[in-house]
């Protein structure tokens, strides 16, 4: 016979080559045994489980002992180990040094990431049986694992704080003529700010394992916190961004490669900027009120977007110049501060009170030392507004934190819309223009890649999550160039004053680029009108359309009561197509009360044709994620646009 680990008896074979059991038995208190022919479960019932599971229990808790013994034992010879090499360090020549160095930090790492598995092993015990000193072992091991982190970034803080400092030398020397930066000071600098925040990230997630702990393990934090680098993370990773430039690109000086460090710049800027406006943003304490950063880190996302996809559209177009990892680590970068503002938007929306329009002005908007505006290309910034003498421009700067460096220059040049002035470029020293042949090969060349240029970016637009006003950057920048290259060909000619053959071929060329030139930013505009027709609509894009004579709005009907148990009023305006007079989307009004005053309104939105019968479909709290309920904020329309858009009709 043989006894399971459950208490059942059954007969078995004796030969050794028998594995399967016999039947069961069951016994009774005389000590006689029978044959069970009851019907039981296959797989045991209650009890039978509640044993089993026991068992394991039993199993699973003498093996996280012995796993956590085995800690204990190797924690004192790993100890002497890392203290050998730290010795080895202090007594290190200096040619010598930097080997042994490396050999310490990675030690460090090793040892901290040697506690991992004996920290969940420990919980896991502390589920399955009773762990006496439980809060002592844990705030010891943690304690532990932040003090081999803060040495490893002790160790480092000089080296970060050298770099650091070449690398703010060499960007400021960027902005003289003659200056140039170092690839290899700022690779390292990308390298040294990498450690940094993954040793700050590790830190504040054993600060946050201490809070569960109770006093003891928030005095281990409160010391560890002290000692951790005044940087804040945002801030590092901005400067990442920032440096990126001469680590996803090739070295080499061939005309591909200056051409895509161009461009790659340019897009760079474009991530800066709104990196930089979107961080000022969510500032906690800071003048704007909700409704101010609602509406503009609702565009701060739609940008994050076009520049995500335009970095991947670059990767395509100059895969040769590009390095794949270091674009890869860039865009996740960006996507991490994308995430950040899409997380705080959200989080605004589901705070926000509903809305109550009253009739009158707006309220005037204080005049801090920095201010949002909304520009022509770059959408919303917020810049510090730069002092000037009275009768002067108003300047607005936008700065890197870290750096200082300006990343963009605006000003206002017409109420309420604003440029940029100072393009954040670097200044290049002045260099001869090529021969009068070579400009004429390079102008012919730009002038042929026009139509292709075209073809692929319509192509490009038709990507799900393109932005139109990206779109018409892209044409915009197409047509600088050939205007650029037709204003070199129109000094030479000018100083050449001859009426030889290559003269006349090149007044040709530069008639034909300045048309090409004016067709590429009609190509721009016609196709942004046409993304934005059928993409969804917001109100921002609605009110620009208006602006831009493309679309009518019309009242349709009075109001109208709606079923239901709200049982309120519709008011419905139809926005039409001005040349076809198609209606392209609705914006309902609803009203409590029939005939109520236009600024009464109790929500208004805007739906597409195919959800104009809709109830319903667009109450914020139905969304269940933040891009739902973005979505839905973007269809919404303010008191300020209903009066200006739709109350004027009346």
């Amino acid at each position: 016979m043989a006894v399971e680990e459950t208490g059942e008896v059954s007969i078995v074979d004796s030969r050794p080559e028998s594995k399967a059991n016999g039947p069961a038995l069951i016994g009774n208190q005389r000590g006689q045994w029978f044959v069970d022919t009851r019907l039981r479960l296959r797989g045991g019932g209650l009890s039978t489980r509640r044993k089993a599971l026991k068992q394991q229990n039993r199993q699973r808790i003498a093996e996280l002992k012995r796993q956590l013994a085995e800690f204990d034992n190797e924690r004192e010879r790993a100890r002497d180990e890392l203290i050998g090499t730290y010795n080895q360090l202090k007594a290190a020549s200096e040619d010598a040094r930097a080997g042994i160095k490396q050999q310490f930090l990675d030690k460090l790492d090793r040892r901290t990431d040697d506690y991992a598995a004996p920290i969940e092993q420990l919980k896991s015990l502390n589920l399955l049986d009773s762990v006496p000193n439980y809060r002592t072992a844990m705030v010891e091991m943690l304690g532990t694992q932040l003090f081999f982190n803060q040495t490893w970034l002790d160790q480092q803080n000089a080296v970060f704080a050298q770099t650091l400092r070449e690398t703010l030398a060499l960007l400021e020397a960027e902005e003289t003529p003659g200056g140039t930066g170092d690839r290899v000071t700022y690779q390292k600098m990308i390298d040294l700010t990498e450690g940094v925040i993954d040793k700050i990230q590790f830190a504040q997630s054993r600060f946050e394992e201490l809070s569960r702990l109770g006093r003891s393990a928030a005095e281990v934090a409160n010391t560890y916190k002290a000692k951790l680098p005044a940087y804040s993370l945002n801030d590092l990773k901005a400067l990442q961004v920032s440096l990126a430039r001469e680590a996803c690109l090739k070295e080499g000086d061939s005309v591909a490669l200056s051409e895509a460090r161009g461009e790659f710049a340019r897009l760079l800027d474009s991530a800066n900027l709104v990196i930089q406006t979107s961080q000022e943003l969510m500032l906690e304490g800071s003048v704007w009120n909700d409704g101010e950063r609602t509406e503009a880190l609702n565009g701060m996302l739609e940008q994050f977007v076009a520049i995500d996809q335009s970095f991947e559209d670059f990767a395509v177009s100059h895969k040769d110049a590009v390095l794949e990892q270091p674009l890869k680590h860039l865009r996740a970068r960006v996507s991490e501060f994308q995430q950040h503002a899409e997380s705080y938007l959200g989080q605004l929306l589901r705070e926000q009170q509903p809305p109550q329009p009253q009739p009158g002005p707006s309220r005037p908007a204080p005049t801090p030392g920095k201010r949002v505006i909304k520009t022509h290309f770059k959408g919303t910034v917020v810049g510090e507004v730069r002092r000037s003498a009275p009768g002067e421009p108003v300047l607005l700067d936008v700065r890197a934190p870290l750096t200082g460096k300006v990343i963009a220059t605006f000003h206002e040049k017409t109420p309420g819309v604003w440029v940029e002035r100072v393009p954040a470029k670097r200044p290049r020293p002045t260099a001869q223009p090529p021969a009068l042949d070579a400009q004429i090969i390079q102008g012919q060349a730009l002038l042929d890649g026009v139509d292709t240029f075209i073809r692929q970016t319509e192509t490009s637009a038709k990507k799900p999550g393109r932005s139109p006003v990206e779109i018409e950057e892209l044409f915009q920048h197409k047509a600088d160039l050939l205007d650029q290259a037709a204003r070199t060909l129109e000094r030479s000619l000018t100083e050449s004053n001859t009426t030889e053959n290559p003269e006349v071929a090149a007044t040709t060329l530069t008639r034909e680029l300045n048309e090409a030139r004016d067709r590429l930013y009609i190509e721009g505009y016609r196709l942004r009108v046409q993304m934005i027709k059928q993409q969804p609509p917001t109100a921002a894009r609605v009110e620009w359309l208006v602006g831009k004579g493309e679309v009518d709005i019309v009242r349709n009907g009075e109001q109208r009561r709606l079923k239901g148990p709200r049982k309120d009023f519709l008011q419905e305006y139809e926005i039409r197509e001005r040349k076809s007079r198609q209606v392209l989307w609705y914006a309902h009004f609803h009203y409590p009360a029939k005939n109520a005053a236009l600024d009464t309104f109790t929500a208004a939105h805007l739906k597409l044709r195919d959800q104009r019968l809709l109830a319903g479909a667009l109450d914020l709290r139905s969304a269940a994620t933040n891009p739902q309920l973005i979505a839905i904020y973007r269809s919404e329309i303010s008191p300020q646009l209903a009066r200006t858009l739709f109350f004027s009709r009346h």
